[in-house]
C-alpha cells in the first residue's frame, strides 16, 4: 500500500503544538531566581525542523526562556540510544528519545525515568523503491535495511519490525547505517540497501525531491506506541529547571500561540544559532 507522507514543516511543527497538554501559563517570579542552564540532548546529529527542536527554538526565539532565566544548551547525538546514554551519564539533563530506546535502557538497568511524551503517533515506516520485490514484512529475510544509525530508534524499530514478521532480527536482516536525506536515498537507489527504516519527516524530505517511494504496512503491534518521550534522571527531577522549561506542558513557547511557532518555522535559522 502506498501512503503519502508529505507532511511538511508546518504540519511537523503543528504536531508538536497538538501534542501539548494544557499547562499553566508562565508565572512571574520577579528577579529572585538565579539563572540556570538546561542541557538538552536531541536524538539527531543535525538540527532539523522537527518537534523536539520546536520545543526549545520557539521559546528561545520569542523570549519565553529568557523570562524564565533559562538557557538551553543543545547537545546533538547520534540517535535516541545515544541521547538516553547522554542523560544517564550526566552529560545531558533531559532528552526526547524514542520510547523503544528508553525501554531497552530500562531493561538493562539504566537509571532513567520517563516524565512525559512529545510525539504521540508512531512515525517509523519501512520504505522501498516502487519496483522493489519486497511486498510484505516476510520479504525482508536476507535483505539489507538502511537505518539512520545503529544508535538510533531507527535500528530498534527495524529489529522490532523483523521480529514481528516472524524473522530472526539478528540473523535474517542486515542493518546498515545510512543517515537521512540524500545520503539515505543514494543508499537505496544504488542498491546498497534494499529498504529504509526512517521516520515520516525524513521521508518527506526525500519525497520533496520528486522521488517516489512505496511503504510497507506496520502491523497492529505498533498501534498506540508513543515515539519521542522525555527522559531524565532522578537527580534532574529534583531541579526546578524542569519546571522552568515547562516540560510537563511541553514548553511555554508552544503554549503561548501558533503565531510564535509560525514565525520560528519561517525563520528557522534561529535553531542553528542554539549550538
Amino acid at each position: 500500500m502506498k501512503l503519502s507522507l508529505r507532511l511538511g514543516l508546518g504540519v511537523a511543527v503543528l504536531a508538536a503544538l497538538s501534542a501539548c497538554a494544557d499547562g499553566p501559563s508562565p508565572s512571574s517570579h520577579g528577579d529572585s531566581r538565579a539563572r540556570a542552564t538546561l542541557q538538552l540532548a536531541v536524538p539527531s546529529a543535525v538540527i532539523a525542523p522537527k518537534e523536539e527542536v520546536a520545543t526549545y527554538a520557539v521559546g528561545d526565539a520569542e523570549g519565553y526562556l529568557a523570562e524564565e532565566k533559562l538557557k538551553v544548551d543543545v547537545i546533538n547525538t547520534d540517535g535516541s540510544v545515544a541521547a538516553v546514554q547522554a542523560v544517564a551519564s550526566g552529560s545531558a539533563d533531559i532528552a526526547p528519545a524514542d520510547a523503544g530506546a528508553i525501554l531497552a535502557a530500562r531493561e538493562k538497568g539504566v537509571p532513567v525515568k520517563v516524565i512525559g511524551g512529545l510525539v504521540r503517533n508512531w512515525p517509523w515506516r519501512m520504505a522501498v523503491r516502487p519496483g522493489s520485490e519486497i511486498r510484505n514484512p516476510a520479504d525482508l529475510k536476507g535483505k539489507k535495511v538502511g537505518v539512520i544509525s545503529l544508535a538510533s530508534g531507527s535500528a530498534i524499530y527495524a529489529r522490532a519490525y523483523a521480529s514481528d514478521a516472524g524473522l530472526d532480527a539478528a540473523k535474517d536482516v542486515d542493518l546498515l547505517p545510512v543517515g537521512v536525506g540524500a545520503q539515505a536515498l543514494a543508499a537505496l537507489e544504488n542498491g546498497r540497501v534494499d529498504v529504509l527504516a526512517l521516520y515520516t519527516q525524513a521521508y518527506t524530505t526525500i519525497e520533496n525531491t520528486g522521488t517516489e517511494l512505496r511503504y510497507l504496512d506496520n502491523s497492529d503491534a505498533f498501534d498506540g506506541i508513543r515515539s519521542l518521550t522525555y527522559v531524565v534522571t532522578e537527580k534532574t527531577l529534583k531541579r526546578d529547571v524542569l519546571t522552568r522549561y515547562r516540560i510537563y506542558s511541553r514548553c511555554t513557547g508552544l503554549q503561548r500561540g501558533g503565531d510564535a511557532i509560525l514565525r520560528t518555522a519561517l525563520a528557522f535559522t534561529v535553531c542553528t544559532d542554539l549550538h
